[in-house]
């Protein structure tokens, strides 16, 4: 299952300065809000804690997808809080958590109300307290938290998110790379298949296929195609400038060398040449805008090239 914990920065200050009556009104409009949206993600209102509001997905009915969704709701209360700061001249914005992994629930009382009692996710001290749960240290945390971190550390809804780096590959590629040192010029012309995009976990690879992201329905295939190649006195590529093709929306692309070489490999006993190139470039451009600007515009490219010489003996 998986736990989405908000609650509202400044609120006991806030609280102190309004009647009673006031500060019901402030929390139900907030929270109506919330329960709105966790409608419409189809997760589990647990309940609320004064200024708290707490909501899990996979409970009660285990269902895949719970996480992608506790996330995207996290993600839409960002939208709602900046709305609702703007209707009621407020400086509303909120601290919020998501933690995925197993859980022990029951019913505590004569009410009818499931509350997780137990949460099994390796997690640090600062969240254990604020979660108030039982936490096994010596668990590993599930593969799935890749994704949910996107939402973890929020200080405000006007920062960045501040977590983690997210990384995946693309590849096997296939294509032609032309390099002629002596003329200093070269060619290379590499299709690039969307579908194999892999993070090394499946809920955020299936989250990256979406049509809203790289839309590998509508376009399978990524482009890069690059004919100006800088090459140095010594022979060795100092960058490639060309058009990568995303989503069907071809963009101006540089990939610089962060290394280049060439030796006579012992074993082929031939000349094998490769390096290490690094580019950039902004979704925003090819359309993908999901999460922004709490996510950053940029994709950092990391490429790896070797390729054995062809001609010559």
């Amino acid at each position: 299952m998986t736990i989405l914990f908000v609650d509202i920065v400044a609120f006991t200050p806030r609280a102190s300065r309004l009647p009673p009556r006031d500060v019901v009104r402030y929390l139900n409009r907030v929270f109506s809000e919330f329960d709105r949206l966790a409608e419409k993600y189809r997760l589990e209102k647990i309940k609320t804690i004064g200024d708290a509001y707490m909501v899990a997905g996979g409970m009660p009915d285990p269902r895949v997808g719970h996480a992608a969704d506790v996330a995207d709701m996290a993600l839409d209360i960002l939208d709602v809080t900046r709305r609702l700061g703007t209707e009621m001249h407020d400086d509303l914005s909120v601290r919020m958590g998501i933690h995925t992994g197993s859980a022990v629930a029951g019913v505590i009382g004569k009410s009818p109300k499931m509350i997780p009692v137990e949460v099994k996710i390796k997690t640090s001290r600062g969240q254990e307290r604020a979660f108030n749960f039982r936490m096994v240290e010596d668990e590993l945390f599930s593969p799935v938290l890749a994704y949910v971190a996107l939402a973890s550390v929020l200080q405000n809804n006007e920062r960045a998110f501040g977590t983690s780096t997210i990384r995946g590959r693309l590849g096997p590629l296939n294509g032609d790379v032309e390099i002629d040192r002596a003329a200093r010029r070269g060619r290379v012309q590499v299709e690039i298949d969307t579908t194999l995009a892999s993070t090394g976990v499946s809920v955020l690879d299936a989250r990256l296929r979406e049509p809203d992201l790289l839309a590998v329905q509508a376009h399978p295939k990524a482009y890069l195609v690059a004919e100006r190649v800088e090459i140095d006195d010594a022979g060795r590529v100092k960058s490639l400038r060309g058009e990568f093709t995303l989503r069907g929306v071809s963009m101006p692309l540089t990939l610089t060398a962060v290394r280049f070489n060439c030796y006579t490999s012992p074993l082929f006993r031939r000349e094998v040449c490769g390096g290490d190139f690094e580019g950039q470039f902004s979704r925003s451009a090819a359309g993908i805008t999901h999460s922004l600007p709490f996510v950053s515009d940029t994709v950092r490219l990391l490429v790896q090239v070797e390729a054995l010489r062809t001609d010559g003996p």
